[in-house]
Parts: C-alpha cells; structure tokens; sequence
C-alpha cells in the first residue's frame, strides 16, 4: 500500500485532535469508521475514542480504558500526539483519511471486475451484472450521510432561496398536473416512485404524457419500453405532442388540421432528440437500465428514468431457483439505488395482482384497487417514496381518469381528477 493511501502520521494527527479537543473528538465519530484505519492498535483507539463518547465521557489520556486491546502503542506516545495536535487541521487530515479508505475500495472493486471480466466461463450479461453488483457495493461502503447541522441547514436554507428566486412554489420537477405536483412538491431528483394501474387503464399514457411534459420544461428524460416497439412508441408520442387521433394517424387519414398539427408535432419531438432517449429491447436486464441510465447521465445530462414496467425487468445474476417475489424486491432496490446515486427521477409503472383487483365477492373488477395489490412484492411499497394509483370507469365515464397519491413519504396523500381524451391519449387538468 502506497504512502498516499496510508500515512501513519495522519493516524496519529486525527487521533491526537480527537483526544486533546472533544469537539475534534465528536466530528471524528461521525466523519469516519474504525475500518479507515488499516492498522489494528490506531484502530482499537479509535474504537476505545467512539466508545467513550457513546457514554458521553471527556476523552482522557490517562484513561486507561483507552488503550485496552492496544499492543505496542503506549501512554507516552498518546499524550505526544495530543501535544502536537492541531485542532484547525483536523478537518483537512479527516477527508485526507477518507478519501485514502475510498481509493482503497476502488482499486479493491476494480481487481474484482476485472476478474469476472476475465472469467470466460461467465456470459456477457452476468459479467455487467458482476460489474453493477461490484459498483454499486464500492459506493454503498463510501457513502456516508452529511451529519453536521450547520451544513444541511446551508443547503436548506440554498434550497429555498433557489426556489424564491425561480419563483416557484414546488422543489421539483413539474408532472403538469399541478394538484398532483402541490401534494408531492414536484418531482423531486433523488426519488423513486411507483405509477401503477390495471390493464388499458392509462398507466402509459399518464408516463408519456407526464415525460413530454419534462422535455417542454428543458429536462433530459430516459424511456425504457419493455412492451412497446420502438415505432409504436414514438407514435403515441406524436399523437399527445399533436393531440391527434391515433386511429387517423394509424390508417393515414389524417384531415388537414390534423397534418399542421402532426408536421408541428414532429419538429418539436424532433427537437428532443438530445435530451431524450427511448430503450424498447424487450426483456431489459436491471443491469443494462442502470448502464445505460448512467452513461445517459454522465455523457448528455439525465434528469428523468421511466420504466413500463416493473414487472417485465430480469435480473441476470440471480439464480434459477429465486422466487418472482425476491427477484421483484432486488429490482426495486436497484432504481431506488439508482435514483440515489445519481440523484435523478425515477419512475418505474408497475401491475396490479389478479387479487387485489377482484372484488371480494362476486369477482368483478373492484373500482379503487388497493396499495397492498402492488403486483408480487411488498417491496415496491416499501421503497417507493410515493405511489400514485390511476383508475378509470371505461364504460360509465372513459374521459377521467382518476388519480390517488396512496403513500407520500414527504406529504400529504390526496386524489384528483385527470381529463383524458382517448383518441389522442393526451391528458389535462
């Protein structure tokens, strides 16, 4: 290990801060872990340091608890440290440390990739998998919240002047539904949210709309389509953008009206084509959503992941005997993963299970299924921060399509009504 990731002389400058300044030594709790520190007695003081302060004991020199479990490291050595501590620098030799305990997690998660790169017995697909599963291990290990007060009350307190000064009254992205957006303060990056209806209901409709919104608004959206050909797909677009029928449009008989709109609908869809991108290879890997949302994001900006949808996901590194239930829960944690780590909108449309459909008895279809029916996992659930359910009466009352915010982890729930014209697939307020 070179001296640029270990450097002895910065254990003991953290450490002497720690003992000579309480408040040196309260920062360091919650800055760094014991296992930035390679070696085993550094370690074990540290540990003995954190100890002493869970009881919320002034850190002593003398204590003789703070070398218990030390082997070479003796009381003369501690008490030079502490004297030759410089509390002002203790910030700077923290993120030295931590930034050294990062690089050793690199290099650690790129020898394994490079061995499952290397393995020929692994197909392509279980070697991304590897890779992914690697990354995403090496990122959850260096992540640590932001602790100190001062600070997140600075970006609170940024946050709410950037909003003053755009002079909006949402965080968020806008959906373009604004009831919808006041509830859930806009789409907000760092979020995973749940869209989900029965069948023909207008789950995807409701996305596309919702995304042709984002691209109005200059944001960069990702479309994975595991239903929908790619043809299919940017025709239902066309049809909202133009608020044309689709029936026309299929049949080519579109009036005159209706071909100004569609040749003004194609320059506009035309016009996002650097900010929006459309995946529809049916049988998408969680791994390959991930790749390719992240190389979206770090080559041309991405502010927005739409999935339709969940259910239809694989997971190649499972095994064949996983249950549908677990392979669900390990897909919905990797979007809320992605969302996190690189602080996007995700929006993954999910399915209701036949169950949760049915009525309770007699077997018909029930009009508001409920949020437990989340098609095979209690998962999507749990890690959604919100869960938006649609419901439409296609026989009594096709043109709303009602909305219900059933989970809010940052608000209040609530529903609304959504015009919905059914020839064009567009949708207002």
């Amino acid at each position: 290990m070179s001296t640029s990731l270990l450097n002895i002389e910065t254990y003991r400058q953290i450490l002497g801060c720690m003992i000579q300044d309480q408040g040196c030594a309260y920062d360091g709790v919650k800055l760094l872990m014991s296992g930035f520190f390679l070696d085993r007695d550094y370690r074990i003081i540290f540990e003995n340091i954190t100890a002493a302060c869970a009881r919320g004991e002034i850190i002593d020199p003398y204590d003789p608890h703070l070398l218990d479990g030390v082997e070479h490291i003796k009381l003369e050595n501690i008490l030079t440290w502490r004297d030759e501590a410089r509390p002002q620098g203790f910030e700077i030799q923290a993120r030295r440390l931590t930034e050294a305990h990062q690089r050793r997690l690199i290099v650690h998660s790129a020898d394994r990739m490079k061995q499952a790169a290397m393995d020929g017995e692994k197909d392509i697909s279980q070697v991304w998998g590897d890779f992914e599963r690697y990354y995403r291990q090496a990122v959850l290990k260096m992540d640590r919240e932001e602790t100190c007060i001062s600070d997140i009350l600075k970006n609170t307190i940024k946050d709410i002047e950037e909003r003053q000064a755009r002079g909006s009254r949402i965080g968020g992205i806008s959906t373009g539904f604004k009831k919808l957006d006041e509830l859930l303060d806009g789409l907000i990056p760092g979020r995973y949210y749940i869209l989900a209806a029965y069948t023909s209901v207008g789950k995807t409709s409701f996305a596309l709309n919702t995304v042709l919104n984002f691209l109005r608004a200059g944001k960069a959206a990702a479309y994975f389509s595991l239903e929908m050909v790619s043809t299919s797909l940017c025709r239902r677009l066309l049809t909202i953008a133009g608020d044309l029928s689709d029936w026309h449009l299929k049949r080519n008989e579109l009036e005159y009206s209706e071909f100004q709109r569609y040749k003004d609908a194609q320059t506009e869809i035309e016009s996002f084509q650097s900010r929006l991108q459309v995946f529809t290879t049916g049988g998408l890997s969680l791994e390959s959503i991930i790749m390719d949302a992240r190389k979206m994001k770090f080559t041309q900006g991405l502010d927005v992941v739409v999935i339709d949808y969940i259910q239809q996901i694989r997971v190649s590194d499972l095994g064949k005997n996983t249950t549908y239930e677990r392979q669900l829960s390990e897909i919905s944690r990797g979007l809320q993963a992605l969302a996190r780590e690189n602080g996007i909108v995700v929006i993954a449309l999910s399915q209701f299970s036949r169950e949760a459909v049915k009525a309770e008895k007699g077997g018909n279809y029930r009009k508001n299924p409920p949020l437990w029916g989340l098609r095979g996992s209690g998962m999507l659930e749990n890690d959604a921060d919100a869960v938006i359910l649609l419901d439409r009466d296609k026989e009594n009352n096709p043109d709303t399509v009602i909305w219900r915010l059933e989970k809010n982890r940052y608000g209040p729930l609530g529903k609304g009504e959504i015009k919905f014209k059914v020839e064009s697939q567009v949708m207002t307020e």
